[in-house]
């Protein structure tokens, strides 16, 4: 019988349709490519361009150069700034930093993100003109194997800017592909961190606001907000979250002043910030990129101005490393280390320390085990003694000398079970396994080392409490909490900052001889520049010169060393200034020394009996730098407090019984 064959259309028809839809409506995803490689200062710079969504050209045909019309500034404006609106996204021209030579496994992974933006801030541009390439190279020479991911931004910084999560993770994953297929390197183990110079510094806060885990946080003057109490500053807000890392801040203008403000507010032993001292708005960049690695203060042209609690090689954290478990090479069973009393303590002079148990669980283990193993060895004595007496044979000498064992190792169990009573009873503290106090400090400006924390007899004003701000922790509470408050409070004896002068601009304008400032920022009331100027020149002319170490203390600054104090657990009187009570608010006082003596340090421990005595006063190489320091200041009008050897006022006159202008010694009657 013959077989009836039915030709397929209708399988024919659809498979026709579907190879239609293929060849004409499916676009295959474009591969990601290296568009060119150009090497630049010991780098290579990686360019390519995105394929992410929304990922904008360069720069638009449909761009207008001309300046907007709320512009009415005078300066050229020409192909300039690129004002694109309030676009959320990046453009789509990226860049990967890699330096020369470096290892496979790469350490760290940094994102860069550049200022407002201007249509020149290509990625070659950022690698060459910034120095980015440079600092790659730096980072790799001094153990750090980085790459440094440069992503071209739309408006960045804008106040109203809110990046996208998706928008990051596809930047992200791009440049990710890219190293592992393209260049070939490992970044499994690596870290990520995140910079921005100037308005860059919103996406670092908006990073970190997304939730990524940051080691990191690198601010190039890029601390914007308000000055005082920058509560929606970008600065303030990385500094507050826990996954933003060690936060490093560099400026050397009004930013770093923010930056400063910042770390008060918010959390200072997790920030480090150094002033340059060069100006210049891309100089912080291109000086101050590797220094968190380096720990050079930007090449040796940088001031440190807060450091923290942290000791800074890299972003390794030695409180870190202290509290870090132990890993013993030998396990001991039932020992397992908690870090459950690893805390902040402080005493009631408010200095910190850092509890460690480690070293304590580690004794009582060991000592538990040695107590059992003295135990068995003594039973086997015991054992061996008895069995020795047994085989005696009746031998009257052996059986003494296994009595004398037997004994022997009656006592050694004795002692080993009974030591704990025996040591309990010499001194109980004998038996107490104690966690370790770690001392920690925070780092301030030199600028403040002489900010007394208390009130040296007789540098007060006088003891009304008019006088005075507040003069109990009860009465300063509600001060401390509002801090939003401080810069409005005044008090008629306390000068108005802007009654002062920055003692660095009037020596450079008056140009004052044998005198120096340790801290650009110090200031001081117009009525003693002649004085001190006098004073500098008598100084010079013996080839001396004075350091001006802290002047005039605004009634903020005042506010913010007792509240400081206070939120430390400190409460003795003793040991705080009242905020309006110390004449180092009137601004008629320095804190001075001559250069070659001993940096002092006002924060060394005195002690509540003898707030009137610093023992920094019986350092022997400063003690006799007093004597001549004093000769010089007492000729020019100037007296001193008797029982600081760095205390100064001018006029000589009225003299109190606290001030002498005839005493050289450290402590005057």
């Amino acid at each position: 019988m013959n077989k009836i064959i039915t030709f397929p259309y209708k399988k024919i028809i659809i498979a026709t349709s579907i190879l239609f839809c293929l060849l004409f409506f499916y676009t295959p995803a474009e591969a990601l490519n290296i568009d060119k490689s150009i090497k630049i200062d010991g780098a290579t710079l990686h360019e390519y361009t995105s394929s992410c969504a929304n990922a904008d050209s360069l720069i638009p045909a449909s761009f207008d150069w001309t300046k907007p019309a709320s512009d009415t500034s005078n300066n050229t404006w020409s192909k300039k700034h690129l004002f694109l609106g309030e676009h959320d996204y990046f453009l789509s021209k990226r860049g990967i930093i890699v330096p020369d030579d470096i290892n496979k496994k790469v350490d760290a992974v940094y994102i860069y993100f550049h200022g407002l933006g201007w249509w020149d801030h290509t990625p070659q541009s950022l690698c060459s003109e910034y120095k980015l390439c440079k600092s790659a190279k730096v980072l790799k020479d001094n153990g750090t194997n980085a790459v440094i991911l440069v992503p071209q931004n739309v408006n960045s910084g804008s106040k109203v800017q809110q990046l996208k999560k998706s928008e990051v993770d596809c930047f992200m994953n791009e440049a990710n592909k890219i190293i592992k297929d393209k260049l070939n390197l490992d970044i499994s183990q690596s870290s990520l961190i995140v910079s921005g110079h100037s308005a860059g510094g919103q996406f670092v806060n908006q990073v970190t606001k997304l939730g990524y885990e940051v080691k990191a946080s690198l601010f190039f003057d890029a601390c914007y907000g308000d000055d005082k109490i920058p509560g929606d500053a970008w600065c303030v807000n990385t500094i507050k979250r826990a996954n933003s890392g060690y936060v490093f801040m560099y400026g050397n203008g009004q930013e770093l002043n923010n930056a400063m403000t910042a770390t008060k507010y918010a959390a200072p032993e997790k920030a480090r910030v150094i002033k340059l001292n060069i100006p210049g708005h891309k100089a912080v960049l291109t000086y101050c990129f590797p220094d968190h690695v380096t720990n050079d203060l930007c090449g040796g042209n940088g001031t440190l101005m807060q450091a923290g609690k942290e000791s800074i090689g890299g972003v390794v954290s030695e409180i870190d490393m202290i509290t870090l478990k132990p890993q013993p090479k030998i396990n001991i069973p039932g020992l397992n280390f908690t870090q459950e009393n690893l805390y902040y303590q402080a005493d009631k002079y408010g200095n910190e320390f850092i509890s460690v148990p480690y070293l304590g669980e580690y004794l009582a283990a060991i000592y538990k085990y040695g107590v059992a193993i003295m135990s068995i060895i003594a039973v086997v004595m015991i054992i061996n003694a008895g069995f020795e007496i047994i085989i005696s044979g009746g031998n009257s000498e052996k059986i003494s000398e296994a009595k004398k064992g037997l004994l022997n190792a009656i006592m050694g169990l004795l002692l080993a079970v009974g030591s704990y009573t025996i040591m309990y009873v010499i001194n109980p503290e004998l038996v107490k396994f104690k966690n370790l106090r770690v001392a920690t400090y925070t780092a301030v400006s030199l600028g403040y080392t002489l900010e007394s924390e208390y009130i040296e007899p007789g540098d007060e004003l006088n003891k009304k409490e008019s006088s005075r701000l507040c003069t109990t922790p009860e009465s300063c509470k509600p001060i401390c909490d509002n801090k939003a408050k401080w810069s409005e409070y005044r008090l008629a004896h306390i000068p108005d900052v802007k009654e002062s002068v920055i003692l660095v601009d009037e020596i450079k304008k008056q140009n004052i001889k044998g005198v120096k400032v340790l801290e650009t920022k110090t200031r001081v009331l117009p009525s003693l520049i002649n004085p001190l100027k006098k004073a500098g020149q008598l100084a010079a002319s013996q080839g001396l010169e004075i350091t001006v170490m802290s002047g005039f203390r605004t009634l903020e600054r005042q506010i913010y060393l007792a509240c400081d104090k206070l939120s430390r657990g400190v409460m003795d009187s003793k040991l705080i200034a009242w905020p309006g009570g110390s004449k180092h608010g009137t601004g008629s006082s320095i804190d001075i020394q001559l250069t070659g003596a001993t940096i002092i340090d006002g924060k060394l421990e005195t002690g509540p009996s003898s707030p009137d005595n610093s023992n920094i006063q019986n350092n022997d190489e400063y003690l006799k730098f007093n004597r001549l320091l004093a000769e010089i200041m007492y000729k020019v009008g100037w007296k001193r407090l008797k029982t600081e050897v760095w205390h100064f006022e001018y006029p000589n006159s009225p003299l109190e019984d606290s001030r002498t202008t005839s005493c050289f010694e450290k402590s005057c009657k």
